[in-house]
């Protein structure tokens, strides 16, 4: 065609070469800009936070932008070849003190080896289903207190190799997914290199069966069963005490309604660690916690009622305001799916040890992904 055009008059050979040269690009770079935000109208029965208890430190009532992300995502040279990056430019550190966070920076390749993806880079490690999933496609606006708790101490996105695949069996009917990785063990705070030579080592393994129980926890299309069971390990001897975690999930789907649940405990054990700090307990403790919780689509593809009920034990040895349960219902509105989703969510929170608090909430949360 080139060269017709060129015979017509209507491009110079330099011209013709031009186009072909930026075409070439294009078959070589793809770019997808994505984004998410979310701002929250919050009522919140209490005052300040309570050092040591769980809980969001920055829940407070007013307004407030919990997610604030930016990135892209796209391929490389060969279709094969993929990478994505992504900040959050709301990350609060103190209600009224903000930090821009990198949460993704991963070079991915994606079906080399067909049904495995290997990735390098900032991700988060193999473990559970919940912690796995993007926060945009719960049911929730939080996921259950033992994954927040984690996120907030050691267990978030990390800087090393993860690999995993998704293997169908029996013409999709039997799914095997894994997923195995080994981290520098400090949290994206390590983005600058790992200063010593402790490790995080995840692995996860589940089984969906007779379809693909995909990343999402609501059955937005009201569909035909599901079923997904699965577990996960860790051993982090990056930081002190050595936690080891263990956990179990499952998940079932079917006609609009879904139900999930799940049991996490850590094993903390005493030791200098690797970066030779003290660690603040002299004896060995677990911390524990479990969740179950299940929705309906009042209407497919629209209008969702779910609730959770969930126990966490920060530490076992010791009786305090780390024992909590809490009850969560919500009213969820898929105005375009997650893209654009607006939710109603009420927490009531119980201490089953130490005093009782004034930490309910009430949240009206908008969300637009895209």
């Amino acid at each position: 065609m080139l060269d017709r055009l060129v015979a017509k008059g209507v491009l110079t050979p330099e011209e013709a070469k031009e186009v072909d040269r930026e075409v070439a690009a294009q078959d070589r770079f793809a770019v997808d800009v994505n984004g998410r935000i979310n701002i929250d109208a919050i009522l919140y029965d209490g005052s300040d936070y309570v050092e040591g208890v769980p809980g969001d430190p920055n829940l407070r009532t007013g307004f407030a932008i919990t997610d604030a992300r930016l990135g892209a995502e796209g391929r490389a040279y060969w279709d094969w070849l993929r990478y994505a990056i992504q900040a959050d430019f709301a990350d609060r550190v103190e209600p009224n003190q903000i930090d821009v966070t990198l949460l993704d920076a991963r070079i991915s390749l994606v079906d080399l080896i067909p049904f495995h993806t290997v990735n390098l880079g900032l991700v988060k490690p193999p473990f559970a289903r919940q912690q796995l999933m993007s926060s945009a496609r719960l049911q929730f606006q939080q996921r259950a207190i033992v994954f927040q708790e984690l996120e907030d101490n050691f267990f978030d996105r990390d800087l090393g190799l993860r690999a995993g695949g998704r293997i169908p069996v029996a013409e999709d009917a039997v799914i095997l997914k894994y997923g195995v990785g080994v981290f520098n063990g400090s949290g994206n705070s390590s983005i600058g290199g790992d200063d010593n030579e402790g490790k995080l080592v995840a692995l996860r393994g589940a089984i969906d069966l007779f379809h693909d129980m995909g990343d999402e926890e609501p059955d937005l299309s009201s569909g035909e069963l599901g079923l997904s069971l699965g577990g996960g390990w860790f051993l982090n001897d990056d930081v002190s005490a050595t936690p080891k975690g263990y956990e179990v999930d499952g998940e079932l789907k079917v006609a609009g309604f879904s139900f999930t649940g799940g049991w996490v405990l850590i094993d903390y054990s005493p030791d200098l660690g690797a970066n030779n700090e003290l660690p603040p307990f002299s004896t060995d403790f677990n911390s524990e916690g479990w969740y179950i919780q299940g929705g309906y689509m009042v209407l497919p593809h629209l209008v969702e009622l779910a609730a959770r009920y969930e126990q966490y034990d920060s530490n076992d040895q010791i009786e305090d305001n780390g024992d909590v349960s809490a009850f969560t219902g919500a009213l969820n509105v898929y105005l375009l799916d997650h893209d654009v989703k607006s939710s109603l969510e009420y927490v009531s929170r119980t201490e089953d040890h130490g005093a009782e608090l004034s930490n309910d909430s009430l949240t009206l949360e908008m969300q637009l992904l895209f």
